[in-house]
């Protein structure tokens, strides 16, 4: 179903508000027959649930390939973890599977690994009260606040260095 199958990979269970898979579809500009990846509501996977990716492969190119085999090939791999995990954890847990699941014995060689720790704001400070109210003013609505995966992996750092500063 494309939900990650690493094992050690954690996910976070948070409330979501509604949001269907058809809104994210037209939204999203899906195409038709495109499948989604992954289980439980859109919100959830976008939110709460860690995701793996392939975001770039050296490899001989179609214009160049042949029938043989190729000695060597490079795979860039990102890893988006869920809020609460260490990020060490889940690069061991990601590096275990690899490793376990290596194809034909195929030898993995795991080089230029940076790693950065999630980040889950903490809505109940002062900064978010006012933010929240000149939203409700602007707009004459409730705020609605959102689970954006991928933080930028300083923040936590920030978080650890001014542990009083509201982000």
């Amino acid at each position: 179903n494309g939900a990650v199958a690493v094992q050690g990979l954690t996910s976070r269970e948070s409330e979501t508000p509604e949001f269907s898979e058809e809104k994210l579809r037209h939204e999203a500009g899906l195409l038709e027959g495109v499948t989604s990846v992954g289980s439980g509501s859109v919100l959830s996977r976008l939110w709460d649930k860690p995701t793996i990716t392939v975001t770039g492969i050296d490899a001989p190119s179609v214009q160049n390939a042949s029938n043989t085999l190729v000695p060597t090939v490079t795979v860039k791999v990102s890893a988006r973890i869920a809020p609460g995990q260490d990020a060490d954890d889940a690069f061991e847990a990601l590096r275990s599977h690899l490793e376990s699941h290596a194809p034909f014995g195929a030898h993995l060689e795991i080089s230029d690994v940076d790693t950065g720790s999630p980040f889950l704001v903490d809505t109940s400070g002062w900064a978010v009260d006012v933010v929240k109210s000149a939203m409700r003013e602007a707009w004459g609505n409730e705020p609605l606040e959102t689970g954006i995966g991928g933080s930028i992996p300083f923040i936590s750092d920030l978080v650890e260095v001014f542990p009083e500063a509201q982000i």
